[in-house]
């Protein structure tokens, strides 16, 4: 069982503490029903700095229940948005909290940011030299105060491994998602997605979260030839492109790419452009062929082979079973 310890800060908005916490909860539910005699894989609480209630946005009281001073173990940490006004002022008034934070993910705890609670983490030392988002609106107060962060705005959410990110005060939810994916698997992410409104393919910005571990690796070139082909996956991508674009001897590209990632330049594209159709599926965005076609095939059988080899399934099967999810079928 995973322990969720999700904070609740003065001023915080109400939803970045009761939106994550539903979701966990509906998850759990979602788990239990596709994993027969299987107990909840959460264990949710509202965890405050001292106080109870928080105090948030527009003079809410949040019942807490627990402080942080009684969680001395847990294994997912979830920082709401702050409203900043005086930045040293927050900072201050959160130093125990900060100071909390950073013992557990000593101990091992993950850690998830929404927005302006990213300035936290960034406080407790915790990104120097990591990727993170935030709202552009703050973006260069916080680089000007944490330069050694390493800011992607253009990313809707930033996954370090064990430190989450996410840009707006209303991604938590996206983030939220984001992580059930990572702990229970896509069929749970897409079935609370759908019942959230929130599509398991717009979690990041560039939908393709599944190869993140593909990208801990230090060779820089193929980390740019993997983003490059992420972004052009729609566009005839060949051997020749890659090796103009990026100077490098075929034989070179090929031996790095695949040292660095497991899949030669030609497997990695089949299989963004396959995630890209299933991500398509998942939120019933068109019918089969059509999207074919959007992410550059166009020989059908080709297609479905390709399709069946990286999900084991045909595209109407894998279609068919992001269908029978609803929100009747949360609620059983």
């Amino acid at each position: 069982m995973k322990k969720i310890s999700i904070l609740a800060l003065d001023g915080c908005p109400v939803t970045s503490i009761v939106g994550p916490m539903d979701a966990f909860c509906l998850a759990g539910k979602v788990w239990q029903n596709l994993n027969k005699g299987s107990k909840h894989p959460f264990e949710i609480e509202i965890v405050s700095g001292g106080s109870n209630p928080v105090i948030g946005f527009n003079n809410y009281p949040i019942y807490c229940h627990k402080t942080i001073y009684e969680v001395t173990d847990t294994n997912l940490i979830l920082v709401p948005s702050l409203q900043l006004g005086n930045l040293d002022l927050t900072l201050e008034k959160n130093y125990q909290v900060i100071e909390w934070i950073k013992k557990q993910f000593k101990k091992g705890a993950e850690i998830g940011s929404f927005c302006t609670g990213t300035f936290l983490l960034a406080e407790a030392g915790l990104l120097n030299h990591k990727s993170a988002t935030i709202h552009r609106k703050v973006a260069q107060l916080f680089q000007k105060c944490y330069p050694k962060v390493h800011l992607k705005l253009d990313r809707g959410i930033t996954d370090e491994g064990n430190i989450f990110c996410s840009s707006e005060a209303t991604s938590f939810l996206n983030l939220t998602v984001y992580l059930i994916e990572k702990y229970c698997g896509v069929d749970v992410a897409a079935c609370i997605g759908q019942s959230s409104f929130i599509g398991v393919n717009k979690l990041n910005q560039n939908n393709f979260a599944i190869f993140s571990l593909q990208k801990k690796h230090q060779d820089a070139p193929v980390l740019s030839m993997q983003n490059f082909i992420e972004n052009h996956y729609q566009e005839k991508i060949t051997l020749d492109c890659l090796t103009e674009r990026f100077h490098l001897s075929k034989r070179n590209l090929i031996r790095r790419f695949k040292m660095a990632t497991g899949n030669t330049p030609n497997q990695y594209i089949q299989r963004v452009r396959i995630e890209a159709v299933k991500k398509g599926l998942e939120n019933n965005s068109g019918n089969i062929t059509d999207m074919m076609y959007s992410v550059g095939y166009t020989d059908e059988n080709y297609f479905r082979k390709l399709f069946k080899k990286y999900t084991g399934q045909s595209p109407s099967d894998y279609k068919n079973k992001f269908k029978s999810y609803s929100l009747d079928y949360i609620r059983t």
